[in-house]
């Protein structure tokens, strides 16, 4: 089982005719097993009437919903997920594993110290960044160059990353295990690039950055490369590990697990999980969210490009304290 997230789209793609979810349609897919909606849920739906969430826009021409039929995923469907991670006992550490040559430069890559400190707050959980492993050290790994660049094909790394979690002290603590690196990915002879593929049978990630350099494309917006790299490499590896999390593309609110089809897209997608995504991961990882809040806050507030998201935090703080006040 695994999560094809974001690849480039092409001429032959059909053309879905896709609606917005209707306010009903969204206030039942907040539906428990139990058919009802109790104190802690309302927390979640709240959301939406405060302002704090936006409805799915209807795709334009190359939008992702435009050209790919999503069938999202209520609350119900989550919990009936077999396959997804789920921190439990001394199962709780996220590995990221580095593969091939990953500058440690801020200019050249987006800093692994960074993407662990940001997993550890968006998930809760621990996050470490594993030693980088040579390309020559993975069996039989394919390459090809495609557009004047190196790729590799990302079924070998997946197959690398498997053995890996074989090791008895890695399997015994490892919710999942991550490979991150700066090369380009491809999935097959017929497709032209992968950004990752999330496996969620295996609890395996593998996720390229490589298109969020400069070289590949210079950055639409007044920040600097080194920022937008760093935000979109966030965007990214916390998109896919909520695949490993059991969660599908969302069609039901703006969230961090819509599809994206293009940079303008992966641009409007917001950094935060929208109230649905954020009550069913809520259960699983046993967040509190005021602290959780306050913990992507202080990660906002200490990196450049990541303002919008700070501002968004501090209005989920402000919501959460007059919560509280009231309960």
């Amino acid at each position: 089982l695994f999560f094809r997230s974001v690849f480039l789209p092409t001429s032959l793609m059909p053309v879905i005719k896709f609606q917005p979810k209707t306010d009903a349609e969204v206030c039942r897919a907040f539906w428990s097993k139990a058919q009802k909606q109790d104190d802690h849920q309302d927390v979640f739906y709240g959301m939406i009437t405060a302002g704090l969430s936006e409805p799915v826009p209807k795709p334009g021409k190359g939008d992702w919903l435009r050209e790919h039929e999503e069938k999202g995923q209520t609350l119900r469907q989550f919990e009936n997920c077999s396959f997804r991670i789920e921190p439990h006992g001394h199962c709780d550490t996220i590995l990221l594993q580095p593969v091939g040559d990953y500058p440690d430069d801020a200019e050249a890559a987006p800093p692994l110290n960074a993407l662990a400190e940001y997993v550890t707050a968006f998930y809760g959980v621990p996050t470490r960044v594993l030693p980088a492993v040579a390309l020559e050290k993975i069996p039989g790994l394919t390459t090809r160059m495609h557009g004047g660049f190196r790729q590799l094909l990302i079924g070998d790394i997946y197959n690398f990353m498997k053995e890996l979690l074989k090791s008895r002290d890695l399997a015994r603590k490892t919710l999942a295990v991550v490979a991150v690196t700066m090369e380009d990915l491809y999935p097959g002879d017929d497709w032209n690039f992968v950004y990752g593929q999330a496996y969620a049978l295996e609890a395996v990630g593998v996720f390229s950055f490589a298109r969020f350099h400069p070289s590949f494309s210079p950055p639409s917006t007044p920040a600097s490369a080194s920022a937008v790299m760093l935000q979109r490499s966030c965007k990214v590896l916390t998109h896919e590990i909520g695949h490993l999390a059991g969660l599908r593309h969302c069609i039901h609110r703006r969230c961090l697990l819509n599809g994206v089809n293009h940079e303008l897209e992966m641009q409007m997608q917001p950094l935060q999980l929208c109230p649905l995504c954020l009550k069913k991961l809520s259960g699983s990882f046993k967040w509190h969210l005021m602290t959780r809040s306050q913990q992507l806050l202080a990660f906002y507030t200490a990196h450049k490009g990541f303002e919008e998201a700070a501002q968004k935090e501090q209005s989920m703080q402000a919501y959460l304290a007059t919560r509280q006040q009231k309960g």
